[in-house]
């Protein structure tokens, strides 16, 4: 909330945490960069949605990680998306390498 406010965006609350391939469907109609916060435990489902495959992301998000952020960015030639993981590393304790 806070992140939107200060951005002067809106929050899509209009889908259930279960609901992801729906909610995946509606952002990619959305021009330019999409931000996705969700629970943990589907995250690798919309990653999957994402990608159209369930090789390229971890197909588990440890219950102890809240340090990375992944990212999804469509590639020019192809249109399709390229996946990375970004570990923050704001905190004590963060870990510097990704999940697997």
């Amino acid at each position: 909330m806070p992140l939107a406010e200060k951005m002067g965006m809106r929050i899509n609350t209009n889908y259930r945490k279960c609901d992801t391939q729906e909610m995946v469907e509606e952002a990619f109609l959305v021009p330019g960069v999409v931000l996705i916060c969700w629970q943990y435990e589907y995250i690798p489902q919309i990653a999957n949605h994402i990608l159209g495959d369930n090789t390229t992301a971890p197909q588990n998000w440890p219950d102890d990680r809240f340090d990375l952020v992944w990212v999804f960015d469509q590639e020019a030639t192809s249109g399709r998306y390229g996946f990375t993981q970004v570990p923050q590393r704001l905190l004590m304790g963060d870990w510097p390498t990704p999940t697997r």
